[in-house]
């Protein structure tokens, strides 16, 4: 009787020894699947990829880095800062995507492998990312497959010396790009922005949708409403933004995703989506005008030939009417009178070593114009600062003016820290060209004097230099600025409003003359002889402050 009892004892020890160990194990089991299910989790697709943590302490505080296995690599795929802000890595989230990372910036002529900055080649774009700076840019790819709701558009461009292609658009974001531990993160609205992705999250998990996804996703539910989802890639960068482009019957518009209602009626021709400002570009019987969802009026209305981006973050853009050029703010207010035979230089390419690549606007201020191709500058909340007279914009040749392959092509000039001049050449009735200053506010520091204006490097050293061979001239700016008060006095004064007067004054002149071609004749050549006495004067000018000095 004893032994059985011993038995039952033992077997009930056991029993209870093994319910104890299950209920450890089940606390444990509970507590790592508790501690699992908060860990973050990025999902593209039907992939899901956990994430490991790691807390980093720097001087601004408590990083906590986020790591995820990637193929058979350990790679960061967010940052989250001491202030709770999240990050995503740039380079991983792109190779989950399937789109090509580089080192380095798109269209630098630096070629180098700097980790501070990164272009994406997302199929479409390239996309610039620079580290501590709120903006991205993105070069978009030439697309020759214009199709439905852009066919109109594509024709357009092959019969007009305008380009209406969107080549760059930057964005500016409300969290600069950060470079930590030689990786760059960006924030959501950079991943949105640049990549062209919509994130959504789910609880612990940020799921990722690409383009290629929404396209797939949004399709077929489309269709079944009757409507064809946009081909082209540019006005599929809407769907991001829970816009999508439509067409139906050759008839296209812009559907509101989060709503499933027309917010732009299916009545017009072409529909292109400018994805900087958000608001689309459209036309009817070849009217061209701007719409942002949700608004009753167009922002411009559709009354003009051509519309195209001319600076996103200043909402200006290019417009065309008549085969005459102007500019106007995204409200539809005129900045530039449409009135002119071009908007911006006809290129810029020769300046790229002074870091130039915008044609549309020089130094971040002025806006040059062309009629009877003669050059005059606006500044870029459109007051007018020099009259269309200028015979260029820029010293693009001194190499072969002074016959010395050292001289650079300069467009501007650092008069001094807070000034900046632009080279502008006039020729007089004797065929003469001869360069002279403008400053970005509109004061003409020197008058159209030298042969050429350009600088040198030696030795990592930039030196600017004004050259007249025939009167065996030639001084750098420092010794300009020492030997010529004058211009340093200019330099100093802002323009006046007798000046301003005088450029509205000569700008209308040029008005009446283009809208009376009997007079222009005689007119250009009175206009040859004031020039010619502009540059006299200027000698003059010189040889006086000479013989002061």
């Amino acid at each position: 009787m004893d032994e059985t009892n011993q038995k039952k004892k033992m077997l009930l020890m056991g029993i209870i020894v093994t319910v104890i160990i299950f209920a450890v194990v089940l606390v444990v089991l509970l507590i790592l699947m508790a501690q699992e299910s908060k860990k973050t989790k990025i999902q593209f697709g039907d992939q899901i990829y956990k994430t490991s943590t790691v807390e980093v302490t720097t001087e601004e505080g408590i990083y906590q880095e986020k790591s995820i296995q990637l193929g058979e690599e350990k790679v960061p795929a967010m940052l989250v800062d001491p202030q709770g802000n999240a990050y995503y890595n740039i380079e991983t989230i792109s190779k989950i995507a399937g789109y090509k990372y580089n080192n380095g910036a798109y269209g630098s002529d630096n070629i180098d492998e700097t980790k501070d900055k990164c272009y994406i080649d997302n199929g479409g774009e390239y996309v610039n990312f620079f580290a501590d700076t709120n903006e991205i840019s993105k070069n978009i790819k030439a697309n020759e497959q214009y199709t439905g709701e852009l066919k109109d558009l594509k024709e357009k461009q092959n019969n007009s010396e305008e380009n209406v292609e969107l080549d760059v658009e930057s964005f500016t974001l409300e969290k600069p790009v950060i470079l930590f531990e030689e990786s760059l993160f960006a924030s959501t609205e950079a991943i949105n922005k640049g990549l062209n992705m919509m994130i959504i999250q789910n609880g612990n998990t940020m799921q990722f949708y690409t383009i290629e996804a929404l396209t797939s996703a949004y399709s077929s539910s489309l269709s079944q409403k009757g409507y064809t989802l946009t081909s082209n890639f540019k006005n599929q960068r809407a769907l991001c933004n829970n816009y999508a482009v439509v067409g139906k019957d050759e008839e296209y518009g812009v559907v509101d995703l989060s709503t499933n209602k027309e917010v732009i009626s299916l009545k017009y021709d072409t529909v292109e989506y400018v994805q900087s400002i958000g608001e689309f570009i459209v036309s009817s019987n070849s009217n061209f005008g701007m719409i942002k969802p949700g608004e009753a009026s167009p922002t411009i209305k559709l009354e003009y030939d051509s519309i195209k981006l001319l600076d996103a973050s200043r909402k200006l853009y290019i417009v065309e009417k008549n085969n005459k050029f102007g500019v106007v703010s995204a409200k539809g207010e005129d900045i530039i009178p449409t009135e002119y035979d071009q908007i911006g230089l006809s290129t810029v390419s020769a300046y790229k070593s002074q870091g130039i690549t915008n044609k549309y606007i020089i130094a971040g201020e002025c806006i040059p114009v062309m009629r009877n191709k003669a050059y005059g500058l606006y500044s870029v909340d459109g007051q007018l600062l020099a009259s269309t007279r200028f015979t260029e914009i820029g010293c693009e040749t001194p190499d072969k003016i002074i016959d010395n392959t050292s001289a650079m092509p300069t467009l501007t000039i650092p008069l001094s820290d807070n000034v900046t001049g632009i080279v502008f050449a006039m020729t007089n009735s004797a065929r003469i060209t001869s360069y002279g200053i403008i400053t970005t506010k509109g004061t003409i520091v020197l008058n159209a004097y030298y042969t050429a204006i350009y600088y040198m490097q030696r030795n990592g050293n930039t030196t600017y230099y004004f050259n007249k061979p025939a009167n065996d001239e030639l001084l750098t700016l420092k010794q300009l600025l020492a030997t010529r008060a004058t211009v340093r006095d200019l330099i100093e004064q802002t323009r006046s409003q007798e000046e301003k007067e005088a450029e509205e004054k000569r700008e209308q002149e040029n008005i009446d003359r283009a809208n009376n071609p009997t007079s222009s004749q005689s007119d250009d050549q009175e206009n040859s002889g004031d020039e010619s006495d502009n540059g006299e004067d200027s000698d003059n000018q010189d040889e006086n402050i000479d013989e002061e000095n």
